[in-house]
């Protein structure tokens, strides 16, 4: 490329060089020198760098950082890259999350995620389903201890045969250390149970004694009295969510798109009472009903395994402080809205809580936009609009009009949301809302509310432990099953398991 020519150079130690342009005649170089790529330097994330490098070739590097000048990357600061999907198969590799976002695409890191042509397929409330979201558990007690609501799981099995269900009770609110006279409290921690359910059966417990289907209450993530944590209103609390799918005897994921569920809230202090529909995620690969599907232990919610998650969530709501429901009685508004990240590792040895920044764009009835309104989830979440940090767009006197509309996405928050080691990524989140109406001052209060609907594609992924099952079971006749039986046995044989 510097116009010069050798003679007599095997081809090989000509493509060797990183300077070659092309392996010809002496004579035709001339012709070559203006087309020649510019070459420079490639800095690494190790800070080490190549030099003579084009621009195309150290973005194909997987350990790409910049293609700069070598005297410069020890001031670079290297990002994360992976796959980028693009819509329907197309995927782009080595590109930092931000990269991929501006493209318009989802951050996925492996290629293998990203859906398959087709029809794209979410998951959604009201549907039925292989993977069941329950968002909001929500248990309050008065200072005294008195249970004063409670949150019911119904779930139903529509089909004729026998079916186990795994399940993951997941504390939603951070671990607190002991203050004063308060105990110290668990947080975002977890724990298993499998349900059976028989051909088309129904099924319904509480979160606060577990009965009737028999299952432990959800005050087992955080025992002692008096019952869980301090509320802000001044009572105590205990929140969180569950995730359930279909499972066969090795505990491993099959195709059952026959599951569905409702969670109710009873406020027995209020005398109200609202409810939600369960996000069901189904089964999109075309595994016929009772096989196991994808790796066992990850639950891929990406339009190849199971449906998509939402991209983005939508919330109408009336702004916080609008009395526009007012009549013979003035009535106040505010809403509460609960958020979690679809993705949890659920493993003993885990990745920790997943974190994001769910950033609020906002339009108000005259169709004006507000930026700026954000929220850190780390886990799961529940909180009040009028509580959320400046700039709030969802208060009345913020967005001028008494109804709005905003859209919700989990993004990426190093400065806002990042804290010790847990690091805000772009996320899928599931959630619920509640319209709280004051009358007259407190005289009477009520509350509805639903689940929050979405739109785009994002995926999303659940990991967690594969339960062994016993020596005494024959192989499996699934190839893909053959390996972890084989492996399990293994164990046994050489005594590092409990049969």
């Amino acid at each position: 490329c510097d116009g010069t020519c050798t003679d007599d150079t095997p081809e090989d130690e000509c493509l060797a060089n990183p300077l070659f342009f092309s392996f010809t005649l002496c004579t035709d170089c001339v012709a070559i020198v203006p087309l020649c790529e510019p070459t420079g330097a490639c800095c690494l994330c190790d800070a080490t760098c190549i030099d003579d490098m084009t621009e195309a070739d150290c973005m194909a590097n997987a350990m790409y950082s910049s293609w700069t000048e070598c005297g410069k990357c020890a001031v670079i600061v290297c990002e994360e890259t992976g796959a980028c999907c693009l819509g329907g198969a197309v995927c782009m590799d080595h590109l930092s999350e931000l990269d991929c976002l501006d493209m318009g695409g989802y951050f996925q890191g492996v290629c293998t995620l990203c859906p398959a042509p087709g029809p794209a397929v979410t998951g959604d409330a009201g549907t039925k389903g292989s993977l069941l979201y329950f968002s909001k558990v929500d248990l309050r007690w008065d200072a005294a201890g008195f249970l004063t609501q409670d949150t019911f799981l119904s779930m139903s099995n529509d089909w004729p045969t026998d079916l186990k269900v795994q399940m993951y009770f997941i504390n939603g609110d951070a671990p607190l250390a002991a203050v004063g006279g308060e105990r110290a409290h668990l947080g975002w921690n977890w724990f298993d149970v499998t349900l059976n359910l028989t051909g088309d059966q129904p099924t319904y417990w509480s979160a606060h004694s577990g009965l009737p289907a028999g299952v432990p209450p959800f005050t087992s993530l955080d025992p002692g009295f008096p019952p869980g944590r301090p509320a802000p209103d001044g009572g105590r609390m205990m929140r969180g969510y569950i995730v359930a799918w279909a499972v066969n005897a090795q505990n491993q994921e099959i195709s059952w798109n026959h599951l569905s569920g409702v969670g109710t809230i009873v406020d027995y202090l209020g005398g109200t009472a609202w409810e939600y529909g369960a996000e069901a995620f189904a089964i999109v690969n075309g595994t016929a009903l009772g096989q196991q599907t994808g790796t066992p232990g990850v639950l891929n919610l990406s339009g190849v395994e199971y449906a998509h998650a939402h991209d983005i969530l939508i919330l109408n709501f009336q702004a916080s402080g609008a009395s526009a429901f007012s009549g013979p009685l003035q009535v106040i508004s505010d809403t509460s809205v609960t958020l979690h990240p679809l993705s949890v590792d659920v493993r003993q040895i885990n990745d920790g809580p997943v974190t994001t920044k769910a950033d609020y764009a906002v339009w108000n009835q005259n169709e004006v936009k507000f930026s700026g309104t954000h929220h850190c989830v780390t886990c799961w979440d529940q909180s009040l609009i009028s509580a959320y940090g400046p700039p709030n767009n969802l208060l009345v006197q913020t967005l001028q009009t008494d109804h709005g509309k905003a859209r919700i996405s989990g993004v990426a928050g190093p400065i806002q949301c990042d804290v010790d080691d847990l690091v805000s990524g772009h996320r899928a989140l599931a959630g619920v809302f509640a319209r709280h109406l004051t009358f007259d001052g407190g005289l009477k209060n009520a509350t509805s509310g639903e689940r929050l609907v979405g739109s785009g594609l994002e995926c999303a992924q659940v990991k967690y432990d594969v339960l062994g099952f016993p020596l005494s079971a024959d192989p499996p006749s699934q190839p893909e099953q053959l390996l972890p039986w084989l492996e399990r046995l293994f164990d046994l044989k050489a005594g590092s398991l409990d049969p």
